[in-house]
C-alpha cells in the first residue's frame, strides 16, 4: 500500500502538468527572462491552500533552466528564527549564486557579504526588530552591497529571479519579518521576486500589524509592495473531478475491490452530485484518495464499499458533519428506531438543530444536496 500512496507532493517537471499550469508559468518566466528594465519587480501569485503555487514555482524554475541570463533562487524563509537570520542569509543566497555563476579574479560579492556580516550583526544585536529594520535600511553598509552585487550582475548582463514559497505558512511575525525584507530590498536592481501566498491569509496576517482606521490596511500593505498580482488559473471543475475518481480508481485497485457498472455509476452520480463544487483544489481530491488507500482495505467485506466511499467524501470535504455523524451516530444508524423518528418532535428537532449548526460551519455547501445524501445514506 506504501508505494501507492500518493503524496501532497508539488510537481517538478512540465510533463506532470495535470492542470494545465505549465503555459502560464513559462509566460512568467519569459516576461522576467525579457525585461529590458533593470529595475526590480516583486510579484505575488496568488491561490488557496492546495491548490497548486508550488508547482508552477517549480515550472517557472524549469522553463528557465537552459537561460543563462536568469539565475533562479528559491529562498526559503522557514529556514531561520530570528529576523537578523532571515536577512543575513537572504543576502548570501544571493551572493552565494553570484558567486558560481559570475566568478572573476578580481571581485568577489560574497567575500563582499562575509565582510559585512559582523557589521549586519552588530545593527540588530542591540535594537529591538522594529528599530533594527529601520536603523538597517540607510545603513552604508548595506548601500555598499547592493551595489557590489548590482555591478556584479550589471557586468554579466544576468538577472536574479527570487523564488519565496509558503508565505501564508509563516508566522506572523515571521511574515512580517519577511515583507519587511522584501520592502527593504525592493530597490535592488536585475532582480525579480515571486511570493505564493494565500492573499487572504496575508493581508489578515498584515492587518494585525498595521491596523489603523482602515478595514482593510492589509490588503493596502500588499498594495504598496507587491507590484504584479497574478491569481493562479483556475482549474475546470471535471478536470479535477476526474484527478479526483483516478485516486478513487487506484484505491479501489489496491484494495482489490471490483465494483459492478450499477454500483460505479451510482458512486459516480452520487459523488458529482453531492461533492462535486465541494473538490475545489487537487490537495482536496488528493486527500481523498489517500484516506480511501486505507479505508477500503481495513473495511473490505464489512460494509457497502459505495457508501463507505461517500461518507468518506464527507469526512474530506464536509468535516463539521463527518464530525456531527461520528458523535451522534445513534441518531442516524439503525438504533435509532423509525417509529421514534418519526413521532418524537423534539428528537426531530434536536437532529435538525445538530444539522444547521454543522451545514454553517461548511464553507460552500447547498443545504438540500447535503440533506438529500443524508437521506440518501441513512
Amino acid at each position: 500500500m506504501a508505494d501507492n500512496y500518493t503524496s501532497d507532493s508539488p510537481v517538478f517537471k512540465h510533463k506532470d502538468d495535470k492542470f494545465n499550469r505549465w503555459l502560464f508559468s513559462k509566460r512568467i518566466a519569459d516576461v522576467i527572462a525579457n525585461r529590458n528594465d533593470s529595475s526590480s519587480i516583486v510579484i505575488g501569485l496568488y491561490g488557496a491552500w492546495g491548490n497548486g503555487k508550488t508547482s508552477v514555482l517549480n515550472f517557472i524554475e524549469e522553463s528557465l533552466t537552459d537561460n543563462q541570463e536568469v539565475l533562479c533562487i528559491k529562498f526559503n524563509p522557514w529556514r531561520f528564527g530570528t529576523e537578523e537570520e532571515l536577512l543575513k542569509a537572504f543576502f548570501l543566497d544571493i551572493a552565494h549564486a553570484i558567486e558560481v555563476e559570475l566568478i572573476t579574479k578580481t571581485d568577489k560579492a560574497k567575500d563582499a557579504v562575509k565582510s559585512l556580516a559582523p557589521a549586519i550583526t552588530s545593527i540588530f544585536g542591540a535594537a529591538e526588530v522594529g528599530q533594527a529594520i529601520s536603523s538597517f535600511i540607510p545603513s552604508l553598509e548595506l548601500q555598499k552591497l547592493k551595489e557590489r552585487i548590482e555591478s556584479e550582475l550589471e557586468k554579466a548582463q544576468k538577472r536574479v529571479l527570487i523564488l519565496i514559497d509558503d508565505v501564508d505558512r509563516l508566522e506572523k511575525s515571521e511574515i512580517h519579518a519577511l515583507f519587511r525584507l522584501v520592502k527593504l530590498t525592493a530597490d535592488f536592481k536585475h532582480t525579480a521576486y515571486i511570493l505564493a501566498f494565500d492573499k487572504d491569509i496575508v493581508a489578515s496576517s498584515l492587518q494585525d500589524r498595521y491596523a489603523n482606521s482602515s478595514n482593510n490596511a492589509g490588503e493596502a500593505f500588499l498594495e504598496k509592495i507587491i507590484q504584479v498580482p497574478l491569481h493562479l488559473p483556475l482549474i475546470d471543475q471535471s478536470v479535477l473531478i476526474k484527478f479526483c475518481f483516478q485516486g478513487v480508481d487506484e484505491a479501489l485497485k489496491v484494495a482489490g475491490i471490483e465494483l459492478s457498472q450499477n454500483e460505479a455509476n451510482d458512486y459516480a452520480s452520487k459523488f458529482t452530485r453531492y461533492f462535486g463544487s465541494a473538490v475545489t483544489t487537487p490537495r482536496k481530491a488528493k486527500l481523498y484518495g489517500n484516506i480511501l488507500l486505507f479505508s477500503l482495505p481495513i473495511l473490505k467485506g464489512e460494509v457497502d464499499v459505495v457508501e463507505l466511499m461517500l461518507i468518506e467524501a464527507i469526512r474530506v470535504f464536509y468535516q463539521p458533519i463527518y464530525d456531527l455523524l461520528r458523535i451522534n451516530k445513534d441518531m442516524f444508524s439503525g438504533t435509532f428506531s423509525q417509529s421514534r423518528f418519526t413521532n418524537n418532535e423534539s428528537d426531530k428537532e434536536k437532529i435538525k438543530q445538530l444539522l444547521d449548526r454543522a451545514i454553517n460551519l461548511c464553507i460552500n455547501v447547498d443545504k438540500e444536496k447535503i440533506i438529500s445524501l443524508l437521506r440518501d445514506l441513512f
